[in-house]
């Protein structure tokens, strides 16, 4: 658990940065925009993800092994991580 929440941060923030850097070069060094950027994109790799978990749910493998449980909960780990990043850039975005 404490490796998906390690993982989940790491890979939040990185995509968090990108897309910010991206949003900052796009719109002309607009803090506010860039920061709608960061959280647009954060909220739609996180869609994208739960789709992506709900596939790992339907499926009925052959022999399904605790392995697979773990990695459906930490792959939800990551993605409520991601999910909180964008939440605390929208909190921040409300107060600009």
């Amino acid at each position: 658990m404490k490796k998906a929440f390690k993982i989940g941060i790491i890979s939040a923030f990185c995509i968090c940065f990108i897309l910010f850097f991206i949003g900052l070069i796009l719109n002309c060094f607009d803090i506010k925009s860039a920061l709608e950027v960061a959280k647009n994109g954060l909220l739609f790799i996180s869609a994208i993800l739960m789709f992506i978990l709900s596939g790992m749910i339907i499926i009925k493998g052959k022999n399904p092994e605790n392995k697979l449980k773990l990695s459906k909960l930490h792959f939800g780990v990551i993605i409520f991580i991601i999910l909180f990043f964008a939440v605390i850039i929208d909190y921040i975005l409300f107060y600009i």
